[in-house]
């Protein structure tokens, strides 16, 4: 099972996301979160396996996000998933540690490819491939 934190501004970002991982075999959605405050409140509690990230959130970045699980639970996966998919975001979240990098307008499909990728990873050999622009 690879345990999933939605962490978003916006609720249809959000909504969109916990549909898709429904389809998804082996993923469990923990926990959403609009703003960097609670999540990385609930990552210092119970860190997932991934964390679907936004860039822009309600009462920060999702950089801020980045940076806790970076310098806190190495093993979590985070993938950007953000409007804000111009080259110098894309650049500056992959070097912050981000396994991966999607445009929402765009990425969508390969997004779910790679969660199914980690999912059945995860469920068989727990090794892990990387997202999309790492």
């Amino acid at each position: 099972m690879s345990t999933i934190l939605i962490v978003d501004d916006s609720t249809v970002a959000r909504q969109m996301l916990r549909e898709m991982l429904a389809e998804v075999a082996g993923a469990e959605v923990v926990g959403e979160f609009a703003s960097a405050a609670p999540a990385i409140e609930s990552l210092r509690g119970n860190p997932p396996d991934i964390v679907l990230l936004d860039i822009q959130l309600v009462d920060g970045s999702g950089l801020e996000v980045l940076r806790e699980v970076r310098a806190n639970h190495q093993r979590t996966k985070v993938l950007m998933f953000t409007n804000h998919a111009e080259e110098v975001y894309r650049k500056r979240c992959l070097r912050a540690g981000a396994h991966g990098f999607y445009d929402k307008k765009s990425d969508l499909q390969a997004l779910r490819q790679d969660l199914h990728r980690l999912a059945e990873l995860r469920r068989e050999s727990g090794s892990e491939p990387t997202g999309r622009g790492a």
